[in-house]
């Protein structure tokens, strides 16, 4: 009986709670249609340059945290439900930020969404893929019950509101029409409220001119009553020419060093000396071979004694290593800056200006002050002690006497007196042959004269002789 009583209890508290709702923790949902102004599908140089600018026409700020921008085929049809891989963008804090952050835009302000552009303030990363030709883009407040709050089926899009925009052309932008009240206009129907190949892109700025009224706009047919003719007409005034201010290039890395490429880690310094902020938005970058690539640099402002890289992943402009020159033109065309040409590039080193010099440097320093980093000299070679020479002075130059080589004289033992070599120093030697029976006489004459005595004393040894040979017989 307790445990019955007890269950009824625990289930009568349960029961008597209140639900809370579904969506409770669901955000408000905007009453405010943040607007899409202005679409680019492709670059003049690169298909992959993509961005689009999202407008806040109300005077309240509107908090646009995990909106989604999304995308799909031309082909897509209104009863087709969009793919989950539609989805280009969703707006959020960058990674870092405090866990309160939210993203939220001013009133009457545009943020961009870009994929491959650099150069542009504060934008926000979306994935490409945009086709050329025809799309349908979207932005997208999530939730159980999602809210579209704009829409675009430009080209050959089956799905849009009231009727397709034309498509716009690589290197420009479909733009949102201005009203003469200075505001974009939204009828909800995008073939009158947007028009292509109108002026330059110009990504989170407003354009100057009322659109469609600007020259070289597409026009499309004005509803009756809004013709500019029927409004008084406006005084022209003369606007004096624009005066563009002085910026430097200060560094050029031609040859990064590996494993960094050429193509996407090469990159041109950008610095602006004024006290001012300057736009860049019109400026252009030149290079090769009589100048003939060129970058125009987006809307981005480059502040007062501030430095801009712009790398080749960017730019797409190629700093040949056998030599380039580089310049940045102002959107009049005039020759703002020029690098000299910087002959072979050297790897890892950047060719840089330091106190109005253009030379090489081992430190490349993108972003900030130049450092100029020589190489090391060789170390001196040891300085050898000079030997001393012995320095032969001659004596003046006089002619040297004859040496008069004395005749050879015959080796004769024994030799001649002096005086007779010296007085015939050539005389002829007599035959030997004549010598040999003077001989012969001079010893027949000894023999015959003392003949007595060569038998005496022949005798004698003869003697001698005998005597020894007969000694032995005396004995026996």
């Amino acid at each position: 009986m307790k445990k019955a009583i007890y269950y009824t209890l625990v289930a009568a508290i349960i029961c008597g709670i209140p639900a809370a709702p579904v969506n409770a923790q669901e955000p408000p949902i905007s009453p405010v249609h943040i607007l899409i102004t202005e679409i680019q599908t492709a670059g003049a140089g690169d298909a992959t340059e993509e961005f689009v600018e999202l407008y806040n026409p109300s005077d309240d700020p509107v908090d646009v945290t995990g909106w989604q921008l999304q995308y799909r085929a031309a082909s897509g049809t209104s009863g087709q439900a969009w793919p989950g891989s539609s989805t280009k963008a969703t707006l959020a804090c960058p990674a870092g930020s405090p866990g309160e952050c939210r993203v939220v835009i001013d009133p009457h302000v545009r943020i961009v969404l870009v994929h491959t552009i650099a150069n542009i303030a504060d934008a926000f990363p979306m994935s490409g893929g945009f086709s050329g030709t025809g799309g349908q883009i979207r932005l997208v407040q999530p939730g159980l019950a999602p809210v579209i709050h704009d829409f675009v089926g430009y080209g050959t899009a089956a799905d849009f509101e009231t009727a397709a925009a034309a498509a716009p052309a690589a290197g420009k932008s479909l733009k949102r029409v201005i009203s003469l009240q200075g505001e974009p206009q939204d009828t909800g129907n995008n073939v009158t409220d947007f028009i292509a190949a109108c002026g330059n892109p110009n990504p989170g700025q407003a354009d100057t001119n009322p659109l469609p009224f600007a020259t070289g706009c597409n026009v499309p047919t004005l509803p009756p009553g809004d013709s500019p003719v029927e409004d008084p007409p406006v005084e022209e005034t003369v606007e004096p020419p624009v005066t563009y201010l002085p910026l430097l290039i200060t560094e050029v890395l031609p040859d990064p060093e590996t494993p960094q490429q050429d193509s996407n880690d090469e990159f041109i310094e950008l610095y602006n000396p004024n006290d001012v902020t300057v736009t860049l938005a019109g400026y252009q970058l030149q290079t090769g071979s009589g100048f003939r690539y060129h970058y125009t640099l987006g809307d981005t402002p480059l502040g007062p004694q501030r430095y801009l890289v712009i790398p080749s992943a960017v730019s797409k402009l190629s700093l040949a290593n056998s030599g380039s020159g580089v310049r940045l033109i102002d959107p009049a065309g005039n020759i703002v800056a020029e690098v000299p040409d910087y002959g072979t590039a050297k790897e890892g080193q950047s060719w840089i200006n330091y106190q109005d010099l253009w030379q090489w440097t081992l430190m490349p320093t993108p972003g900030i002050l130049n450092v100029l980093l020589l190489p090391q000299p060789p170390p001196p070679k040891p300085i050898a002690t000079p030997k001393k020479k012995l320095v032969t002075v001659k004596a003046p130059a006089t002619a040297k006497p004859k040496t008069v080589k004395p005749p050879s004289v015959p080796k004769i033992s024994p030799s001649p007196p002096a005086e007779t070599i010296a007085a015939s120093p050539k005389a002829q030697e007599p035959p030997y042959w004549v010598l040999i029976p003077l001989c012969l006489c001079v010893i027949g004459y000894g023999i015959y004269e003392y003949r007595q005595s060569i038998v005496k004393v022949w005798q004698k040894i003869r003697g001698i002789f005998t005597k020894g040979s007969q000694a032995p017989d005396e004995e026996s």
